[in-house]
């Protein structure tokens, strides 16, 4: 199960359907350009909550999933805690392998 969702995530960032980094991916879920937001499980509690809660207020899927450095790696970034996904399809597929 998670090598389909980090393969989907290398995927999403290849087809320019991923947004990377806290300010990108709330700026994105302000005005409607992401579906979906996966959060790191060991990011800072506090400001996964604030997204959360910004995910809630707009309606926006929002997982946690995956450690920063193991997202990262599969983005080829050291540390990856917020990410944004801006196409239907591959949000999609990232819920049902969830």
């Amino acid at each position: 199960m998670m090598n389909k969702i980090y393969g989907m995530l290398g995927f999403a960032r290849k087809s320019g359907n991923l947004l990377l980094g806290y300010d990108a991916v709330t700026d994105g879920v302000k005005n409607k350009k992401v579906v979906l937001v996966i959060c790191s499980t060991d990011s800072s509690e506090k400001i996964r909550e604030k997204v959360k809660k910004l995910c809630n207020t707009n309606t926006i899927k929002c997982l946690e999933y995956g450690l920063k450095v193991e997202i990262g790696s599969i983005l080829n970034k050291s540390e990856v805690s917020f990410i944004g996904i801006s196409d239907v399809n591959m949000a999609d597929y990232i819920m049902k392998h969830y």
